[in-house]
């Protein structure tokens, strides 16, 4: 209890040190005028902060034939305007729970200080220090894998529910759940009990969640479940990519989301070799074995998170120029607690085998092409930096060093995001 208790202090520090870090930076770029905007209560109000913003002031509206802020669920819009703090200030409020909430995520592990500084301070996380819903989510995802760790049926309830009234997640969360419950009982020592326990917590958690939100939108607008049928005001439509992948705009930040391809790739293999494995057992009739990785629900849940966003970012979305945009992608799957627990599963408790290797080498090559970064020197540059320095670390250990660099380009890249919203430009 105390090694936990001086990991969250331990990860607080050094979260609030790379926050100071890009603060120092952004002034200094301010004074040479690489940047030109500076943070205040008006300017932190740009595309879903004002959603988010009308919700909460006059609620729900609904708009024929157009974009409608039915698409965005209640929680941050109401809990924005309980607090009534303007744009600045929220997001002020909004850091504070993300900084809290990684602390408690990172005191379940044993991580370095400069393996802590440079995963807080990755450029799409940018998105917890403005008037958008990614802190509450993460807060509410924190709950949720601490409940499977703790084997807590109430901390899973609380952030099942939380992050379903936050976001549309019940889509993937729905499956998600199921699945880990069929793997927890392949590959962990439980019994029917617990598991149907679960099940039927966590499916009334999601469930509920989501018809709170239905009913909330339906009343005030006499249209429901309309948040799906709204989708396709934004573009978003069940398609065959069409790749290399792109961005509506992709010299903003395609390196990040060829970053968010590469782990839900990653997190795919994984998926379907649990799967695999435990059909191959089931079979033979044989108990299925761990491999050594110390599994745990947490670990399939947030793999199985990470794929279903993979999957619905790349498939349920449009084209740009004959190819397929990934639809904010590096911000739905990285921004998120899931991201971040199989980042440190990777590096930490995950013991490849003998073939591993290949299979996360040839997923990387795949997506220099597939993520579009060999038309980009810079987001070239970010992708094969963060493979170094969060995948390539695992193998071989003397790539450590690539952590001070990509700590380095975390920081640059957080101000030049950050100005750029301020300035209007969409960095998603």
């Amino acid at each position: 209890m105390k090694s936990k208790s001086n990991q969250f202090q331990k990860t607080i520090f050094l979260t609030l040190c790379s926050i100071t870090a890009c603060v120092l930076v952004y002034f200094i770029f301010y004074k040479l005028s690489i940047v030109s905007a500076f943070p205040k209560g008006n300017n932190m109000l740009k595309f879903d902060a004002n959603w988010f913003k009308g919700i909460g002031e006059v609620g729900y509206t609904y708009t024929p034939n157009s974009q409608s802020d039915i698409a965005f669920f209640p929680l941050f819009p109401y809990f924005w305007e309980w607090t009534s703090l303007n744009g600045f200030n929220i997001s002020a409020l909004n850091m504070v729970i993300f900084v809290v909430s990684f602390a408690l995520l990172m005191a379940y592990e044993r991580k370095d200080a400069l393996y802590t500084m440079a995963i807080s301070s990755l450029p799409c996380f940018v998105f917890f220090f403005m008037p958008y819903s990614e802190a509450l989510f993460f807060l509410f995802g924190t709950l949720l894998l601490i409940g499977y760790q703790k084997k807590s049926l109430v901390f899973q309830f609380v952030g099942i529910f939380g992050c379903c009234l936050t976001r549309s997640a019940g889509t993937i969360f729905l499956p998600a759940m199921l699945f880990t419950e069929l793997l927890a009982a392949a590959y962990l020592v439980e019994s029917k009990k617990q598991i149907f326990r679960n099940c039927l917590s966590n499916l009334t958690a999601c469930i509920s969640g989501v018809l709170i939100t239905i009913v909330v939108q339906g009343v005030q607008t006499g249209k429901w479940f309309y948040f799906i049928e709204v989708q396709k005001y934004w573009s978003r439509r069940w398609l065959i990519p069409s790749v290399p992948f792109t961005l509506k705009y992709p010299q903003n930040a395609l390196g990040l989301d060829a970053v968010a391809l590469l782990i839900g790739a990653i997190a795919t293999l994984f998926c379907i070799r649990w799967v695999f494995y435990f059909l191959k057992h089931y079979i033979k009739h044989t108990k299925t074995q761990q491999e050594g990785n110390n599994l745990s629900r947490s670990i399939f849940f947030s793999a199985l998170f990470l794929s279903g966003v993979a999957i619905i970012d790349t498939h349920f979305t449009y084209d740009v120029g004959g190819r397929t945009a990934m639809r904010s992608i590096g911000r739905h799957l990285i921004c998120t607690p899931f991201a971040i627990y199989f980042l440190n599963w990777l590096n930490g408790n995950y013991k490849p085998d003998s073939k591993d290797v290949y299979w996360i080498l040839g997923l990387f090559f795949a997506g220099i092409y597939l993520g579009g970064v060999f038309e980009y020197i810079d987001h070239f540059a970010y992708y094969v930096l963060f493979g170094l320095a969060f995948l390539a670390v695992k193998f071989y250990p003397k790539f450590k060093f690539t952590q001070y660099v990509l700590l380095l380009f975390n920081l640059i890249w957080v101000v030049l995001f950050f100005n750029a919203y301020l300035n209007g430009h969409w960095i998603g």
